[in-house]
């Protein structure tokens, strides 16, 4: 979801909504929460971005969100991977689930509709957006 970004002190937050409880059984009980804030420079024709990173763990049987302590900031691309494997009648392993999740796959689609109207993108690792 992309949305206003003025309650963040920035112009749009780009943010992937893991932290609903539909996505509970999907992630388990321990996931993240990624967002990109944007700032955008309409003298410079340019969108800078930061990725913010929050370690979220899932606690008791009804889903509540608990921060824990791991941040992380900067310019971020991480993938995960997860499979459940079976047994079939001959003892076979055979895949019964996968499940992908990967940074690379949200801002790609944000950076296209910036640069095909023109401006510039720029990812900051540090310093003030």
């Amino acid at each position: 979801m992309v949305r206003d970004g003025r309650p963040d002190g920035v112009d749009l937050v780009a943010e992937w909504k893991i932290a609903d409880a539909h996505w509970y059984g999907y992630f388990g009980n321990v996931t993240t929460i990624n967002r990109t804030l944007m700032r955008l420079d309409p003298s410079k024709h340019e969108v800078r971005s930061l990725d913010q990173e929050w370690s979220v763990t899932w606690a008791g049987g009804t889903p509540r969100l608990t921060l824990a302590t791991r941040y992380a900031r900067g310019q971020i691309n991480k993938k995960s991977y997860s499979a459940t494997f079976t047994r079939d009648e001959q003892g076979k392993l055979v895949k019964e689930s996968q499940r992908t999740f990967s940074t690379g796959e949200l801002k790609p689609p944000m950076e296209e509709a910036v640069t095909g109207a023109g401006w510039t993108w720029r990812g900051l690792v540090i310093g003030k957006l």
